[in-house]
């Protein structure tokens, strides 16, 4: 890894100078990710930009549920096959490579599962009179296996801990995307189906190069494909079932504002929820990050390490997450006014939810550490008992309260999401106050 080069032998005089600390900090794994993730997310958030700019509202809602289609799918890769393949790597199947390349088999058929499914779907529309919608939705399959590729070579490269590799898969990826999409703006091409088009050519060119890259093409030797999906289900399916509820509980506000408040309601609503997003790609990277720390530490070091870990990760997006919600509560009124001017009056509603975003990932570390520890199941339980609640709440007072009363649900729902996550955490590691500190790090083994 580029951050273990900065580490010097003692017989060597530590360098003390600015620009050397800058090259290190610069070169850091955590700043290399986070700065992936800022083009990531600046990719779509400058795409759909584009698509507002260039192109009809039609066209922009559609390519909004394809991108929508495509992160559930990208959600279901990471939760069946990534992260367990980031917990499980430090005690592989086989050699490191060989679990590696099953890993990558089972992304390849999770990826023809859903260009088959999504294309036959696309054929039925077009079969029905639906000509555009089926274009779309055949541009959406054919995008869907480049960027679960891509997606997996990220996952992958992170959970080594080398961010410089996930920089190199996405760069070109970022440029050239929104290189064609321009290009497509400027001569009045740009639709729905052109700009997928676009976004399966760039993320196929990036997906083969890191495979040509890696010369994970040459298996060399019996894979144990069958084992390492045995072994990635046993956690998947209940990250699968996690997934599902976070999902859930993040659209609930959405489908009930809608349903009750109609549709002007639920569109302030997302607005905010723009504003409050800008903190996602330093969240996100920090995530990509964590995710792999963790893992590898309670491989070395068992309970006592991951929680220690998970402390003190949860210390800095607490502390990070409050400096946000002191932005916006002093400049999230002006930000809304200046990007959403019909949106009126919201800086009470943005407060809440950015409050309720510093619960969530108040709670987060506790989760990758569960995850990480084998607990997946301890982790899927207390998601959906927190979804069930959220929804509970916000059923409650979304009559009476409107988007300010769903906006206080979520909050109270995350910080009983949060609460719970940490203590499923303790008590999963066999933790108890008053006998804590006799408990052996080893006490946490495979689910």
């Amino acid at each position: 890894m580029l951050i273990d080069t900065a580490q010097t032998s003692g017989t060597t005089a530590p360098t003390t100078g600015l620009a050397a600390r800058l090259r290190r900090l610069t070169l850091s794994n955590t700043t290399l990710a986070f700065a992936d993730q800022c083009a990531v997310s600046g990719q779509a958030f400058l795409t759909l930009l584009l698509m507002g700019a260039f192109a009809d509202l039609a066209q922009v809602g559609a390519f909004a549920v394809a991108l929508s289609i495509i992160a559930i799918a990208l959600a279901i890769q990471d939760a069946a096959i990534t992260r367990p393949y980031t917990v499980q790597l430090h005690t592989p199947i086989g050699s490191v490579r060989r679990h590696l390349i099953a890993s990558l088999r089972l992304s390849l058929v999770l990826a023809g599962l859903a260009f088959v499914a999504v294309f036959g779907f696309g054929i039925a529309i077009i079969a029905v009179g639906g000509l555009s919608d089926g274009q779309v939705v055949m541009a959406l399959a054919v995008a869907l296996p480049g960027a679960l590729l891509r997606e997996f070579g990220r996952r992958v490269s992170f959970a080594h801990e080398r961010s410089i590799e996930a920089v190199l898969i996405d760069a070109p990826v970022v440029c050239l995307g929104l290189a064609g999409i321009v290009g497509l703006a400027v001569t009045g091409q740009l639709t729905a189906t052109t700009g997928l088009i676009v976004l399966a050519a760039t993320n196929f060119a990036a997906g083969l190069c890191w495979l040509v890259a890696k010369g994970l093409g040459r298996a060399g030797g019996k894979i144990p494909t069958a084992q390492v999906a045995a072994s990635s289900w046993t956690m998947g399916r209940w990250l699968i079932l996690y997934q599902l509820a976070m999902q859930a509980q993040s659209y609930t506000t959405h489908w009930l504002a809608l349903l009750v408040l109609g549709a002007s309601a639920t569109g302030v609503y997302a607005a905010c929820l723009s504003i409050v997003a800008f903190a996602n790609p330093m969240l996100y990277g920090l995530f990509n990050i964590m995710i792999p720390k963790s893992a590898r530490v309670f491989r070395q070091t068992g309970n006592h390490g991951v929680i220690r870990r998970a402390l003190r990760d949860g210390a800095v997006l607490v502390g990070l997450m409050l400096g946000f919600c002191v932005l916006i509560a002093l400049f999230g009124q002006k930000v809304m006014a200046a990007l959403y001017p019909a949106a009126g009056d919201t800086r009470h509603l943005l407060i809440v939810i950015a409050v309720g975003s510093l619960m969530a990932a108040a709670g987060a570390p506790a989760a990758i550490a569960l995850a990480s520890a084998n607990k997946a199941a301890n982790l899927a339980l207390v998601t959906c008992l927190t979804a069930l609640i959220n929804l509970a709440i916000i059923l409650l007072l979304l009559p009476t309260g409107g988007l300010l009363g769903a906006a206080y649900g979520t909050l109270i729902a995350e910080f009983v999401g949060a609460a719970g996550r940490w203590i499923a955490l303790y008590h999963a590691a066999g933790l108890r106050p008053t006998h804590s500190a006799n408990i052996k790090t080893d006490l946490v083994r495979h689910a």
